[in-house]
């Protein structure tokens, strides 16, 4: 017997969805960093030329889990320097 509970549904409890490409991982948290513009911004901030971005939002490969790791990173370091912003 099964029940509701033994899968998460994609996107619930306004999570992403489950099957979501590397690619649009990079793009959200890219937005939530530099708003609009932000492909070149985050492709400096990870090391990684911006038409290698542009290559992946086009579907033609996708940024691995390292490059992935790495804009994580970033956006933890975004996010503390804002703290200590509004801590002064």
């Amino acid at each position: 017997m099964t029940s509701n509970l033994d899968a998460p549904a994609a996107g619930g409890n306004n999570g992403p969805p489950l099957d979501e490409r590397p690619y649009a991982i990079l793009e959200r948290i890219g937005r939530a960093m530099h708003g609009p513009r932000w492909q070149g911004k985050l492709a400096g901030d990870i090391g990684e030329n911006e038409r290698e971005l542009r290559r992946w939002r086009a579907g033609i490969g996708e940024p691995s889990p390292r490059t992935l790791a790495w804009a994580r990173e970033e956006a933890r370091r975004h996010i503390a320097g804002i703290q200590r912003a509004i801590e002064e």
